[in-house]
């Protein structure tokens, strides 16, 4: 897999998050409804910005290259949440069956975006090697911890995904909570959970530090 397609789709899928971080402030302020918001926050920004970062920083992070053609060329979040941005239709039949299919597919592209990670790394699940260059050779504990989080992350992710696709569906749910469900795996399962792997590497480097021992 070309690292440079990888890198300009990784940005692509990044630009397309901010755009819906546009769209998510906007509509804050022109009172859209809160499920709106979640679809054009959570599944639009947060998780544009994931795809990207994901596509491009995991791979290399484990000492890998991404094993699964063209998939960072599509992005797993495409669609939002099915039904939130069209809540004034909540509850009609012809909203359930779009709302089905939109999940359907919403649980398809995160799954293939989850396998073509987990088949990336898959004999390195836990991320011991970690990629680091001799020069931070003294870093390399530190990124082995982030990395241990890595997997959790794209587990939260599939979760996320299935309660999304059964609160759309009207299949059996994970949570009994439905879209709420949902945006909790994937806001705090996904979102700030591959933010505290991603920082825990890069923080200590940007501010040119080391971690207590005792936290790693």
């Amino acid at each position: 897999m070309s690292a440079e397609s990888v890198s300009r789709w990784a940005r692509r899928h990044v630009a397309v998050g901010a755009l819906f971080l546009l769209a998510w402030q906007l509509a804050a302020l022109g009172g859209a409804p809160r499920r709106t918001a979640v679809a054009l926050g959570l599944y639009g920004f947060v998780l544009h910005t994931v795809a990207g970062k994901g596509y491009a920083l995991v791979p290399s992070y484990f000492d890998r290259s991404l094993a699964v053609c063209r998939t960072h060329r599509s992005s797993p979040f495409r669609c939002s949440p099915p039904g939130p941005a069209a809540s004034p239709f909540r509850g009609s039949p012809r909203h359930r069956r779009f709302s089905g299919r939109r999940g359907r597919l919403l649980g398809a592209r995160c799954s293939r975006f989850a396998g073509a990670l987990l088949w990336t790394v898959r004999d390195n699940l836990i991320g011991r090697e970690t990629g680091t260059g001799d020069a931070n050779a003294d870093r390399r504990r530190v990124d082995r911890f982030a990395n241990a989080f890595v997997p959790m992350v794209l587990a939260y992710l599939l979760a996320g995904a299935y309660e999304t696709v059964a609160a759309a569906a009207g299949l059996p749910s994970v949570t009994g909570n439905g879209f709420a469900g949902a945006s909790h795996f994937l806001a705090a399962g996904v979102g700030a959970l591959l933010v505290f792997a991603v920082g825990f590497r890069l923080l200590p480097r940007f501010l040119v530090s080391h971690p207590p021992p005792a936290l790693v």
